[in-house]
């Protein structure tokens, strides 16, 4: 069974495949595709084997600058560059004022506003690529100590970059209830929040709620 964003674009009902017992290649094709329309180089190719819910193994490929992550559930997470081939890890837990990560717009500035009214308990680094996969690989290889994505949570955005960054030694979920993200047969509505491990976790959760 193959699940693509186009075809559940069209027809949400296909992601009912994730519930059952068969195997599913979920597929992104062009993760990023605004940056790539305007010739920007930060997309990717993400692809997730789902089954019962689960993420057996994840894919995250940088068609141009030849980069393929992966992942296997309990088998931690790799990295194929310039030919070699080394295993990933994580960002080390760091005071949430010396960490690094991805953030939506709103988000970002209302913590830059707090920084400069005096609060240095925020994050002093904050960016956003537009390509979650791109972020995903960064989140796992320790670029990025950090990452929030809200509002709607495509399976084929953040199946493969979530186990990734787990078998990478990273602690993630669900804003709303601390539960662990999978994918579901649907669009998960809420807020998912990636940290180094779970007081970092913890921590960054703490600064953001409310904001």
């Amino acid at each position: 069974v193959v699940v693509g964003e186009e075809e559940a674009s069209t027809d949400p009902s296909v992601l009912e495949a994730l519930a059952g017992a068969r195997p599913v290649w979920l597929i992104d094709p062009l993760d990023g595709t605004n940056n790539f329309a305007h010739g920007k180089p930060c997309f990717a190719v993400i692809i997730a084997l789902c089954q019962a819910g689960e993420v057996r193994a994840g894919w995250i490929h940088d068609p141009l600058g030849g980069l393929t992550a992966w992942a296997i559930a309990g088998e931690g997470a790799w990295i194929r560059e310039s030919g070699q081939v080394r295993r990933l890890s994580a960002a080390a837990p760091a005071p949430v004022s010396e960490m690094k990560g991805s953030l939506g717009r709103g988000l970002r500035k209302r913590l830059a506003a707090k920084r400069e009214a005096g609060d240095t308990d925020t994050p002093a680094r904050m960016v956003r690529y537009r390509c979650v996969g791109q972020e995903y690989m960064d989140l796992a290889r320790g670029r990025l100590h950090f990452a929030r994505y809200g509002g709607r949570l495509k399976p084929w955005d953040h199946a493969a970059g979530v186990l990734l960054h787990r078998e990478a030694g990273g602690f993630s979920a669900l804003v709303e209830g601390r539960a662990p993200y999978s994918p579901r047969p649907g669009i998960v509505h809420g807020s998912l929040l990636l940290a180094p491990d779970t007081n970092a976790w913890d921590a960054l959760h703490r600064v953001m709620n409310g904001v």
